[in-house]
């Protein structure tokens, strides 16, 4: 029975060579064109997903009123992590960063590298694995760096342990390899191969503790039993009280939206690439 079929439909296939073809190539082509769209919005939505603490990790960026009108920006004060962390119940940690690009020189060899100075809750927060070295004692030394693997078999080999390996860093400093972390596939919105203690870059930039001056990346971590609209009340305040200036206010912002939500207007989140990856998903199941 089922071999009358397949020849019936053998032959209708054949006598209708075109038609039939034409079917056969456009179905093709539609299976193709939503299994690619179909995997790039995995890749989309799953940014960020390997952190392990997702749920619990957010940015803080500050609202700022300029001629009546709300814009959104990314940098803090450097003060704001270690104020945060004190004086809001709820967070139990936070970290200031500060963006970098390093020369990194290892006998002949030499690398560029971006990476971030940071505060030490940068490491947990971000759920670094270590594959050499601690999590807990990496920083216990101002002039230690941890990197990540690839960073390390390029400048050591690959079967070369990198830990009290010095690196020269810009021809003019030296860092001690404290630890050497997993890479972070590329789906991450802050992407980086090496960290090192913020103290490192405080210590000869006083500035740093000044409120008037916005340039760190604050991140921090909230307790599983927080609830998030309270301390988020609490974080808006801080600003005001600590400056007496109400035109610049600082908010908690998810991990989860780092990447899908990011566009602000307003002073207000308005969606992002979140539009493309629900447009493209229609697009596919049609």
């Amino acid at each position: 029975m089922i071999k009358n079929y397949l020849k019936i439909a053998w032959r209708n296939l054949w006598k209708n060579k075109g038609y039939s073809m034409l079917n056969i190539f456009g179905l093709a082509i539609g299976i193709t064109c939503a299994a690619m769209i179909l995997l790039w919005v995995e890749d989309e939505v799953g940014y960020d997903a390997n952190f392990d603490k997702q749920d619990v990790v957010f940015y803080v960026p500050t609202n700022q009123q300029y001629e009546g009108e709300w814009r959104t920006f990314h940098s803090t004060p450097g003060p704001l992590a270690e104020v945060l962390k004190e004086e809001v119940p709820g967070i139990v940690g936070a970290a200031r960063t500060k963006e970098e690009d390093f020369l990194f020189q290892v006998g002949e060899t030499a690398i560029n590298k971006n990476g971030r100075y940071a505060d030490p809750d940068f490491l947990s927060m971000f759920s670094l694995y270590f594959v050499e070295g601690n999590l807990e004692t990496a920083f216990d030394d101002v002039d230690a760096i941890v990197i990540s693997q690839k960073t390390a078999t390029q400048l050591f080999g690959e079967n070369n342990s990198a830990i009290n390996k010095v690196i020269k860093i810009n021809n003019e400093e030296s860092y001690t390899v404290s630890g050497v972390y997993e890479d972070l596939p590329h789906n991450v919105t802050y992407s980086f191969d090496w960290v090192v203690p913020f103290e490192r870059f405080a210590k000869d930039n006083e500035w740093v503790n000044e409120y008037d001056r916005n340039f760190a990346d604050t991140f921090v971590e909230l307790s599983p039993e927080a609830n998030f609209d309270v301390v988020n009340s609490k974080v808006k305040a801080i600003l005001p009280m600590k400056t007496e200036d109400d035109e610049t206010i600082a908010f908690l912002f998810s991990m989860k939206d780092w990447h899908l939500r990011a566009a602000f207007e307003g002073g207000k989140n308005i969606g992002g690439q979140i539009t493309y990856v629900r447009l493209f998903s229609l697009i596919a199941l049609i």
